[in-house]
This record gives C-alpha cells, structure tokens and sequence, in this order.
C-alpha cells in the first residue's frame, strides 16, 4: 500500500502542464492507495489537471477518486483507481 500526501500547493493546470514529466506524474500519483492535499483547492488542481491532461474523467466521490481508466504498467496490464 502507498500513501502520498502533499504537504504545499499543488499546481493550477496552467503551472502544471508546463512539466515535461506531467503525465507520468500523474501516472504515478493515480497508481497510489490514498493521496493526501493539504487543503480542498489543491485536490481541485489534481483533479483538473488529470481530466485535462490523462483524458479521463474524474470525479471526487465520498472523499475517493473514481477514475475510469486503466492506470499503465510496466508489465503492459492496467489496473484501476477508484
């Protein structure tokens, strides 16, 4: 199980999506069990930042991410958030 919680901002999209790794970034942020932000406005970046740039829906249910996409791997397989 890994946890990650971010305890500064996390970027607005327009901040965010000049990374070169952004997408990877967020690959790996969305393959962890809990994500933790410090405060609501920065969970909304993360939100904004993965519909905008992984094409996928997400939505912040219950205190959870549901994310309709397969998440990729190294071995080539997927496996879900949610």
């Amino acid at each position: 199980r890994i946890g990650w919680f971010l305890h500064t901002p996390f970027p607005s999209l327009e901040v965010f999506r000049t990374l070169p790794m952004r997408k990877e970034i967020l690959s790996g942020l969305l393959a962890a069990d809990l994500l933790g932000f410090h405060i609501y406005d920065y969970s909304r970046h993360f939100l904004h930042a993965c519909t905008q740039l992984m094409g996928s829906e997400l939505s912040l249910e219950s205190r959870g991410i549901a994310w309709d996409m397969p998440l990729p791997t190294a071995g080539g397989g997927g496996g879900g958030v949610s």
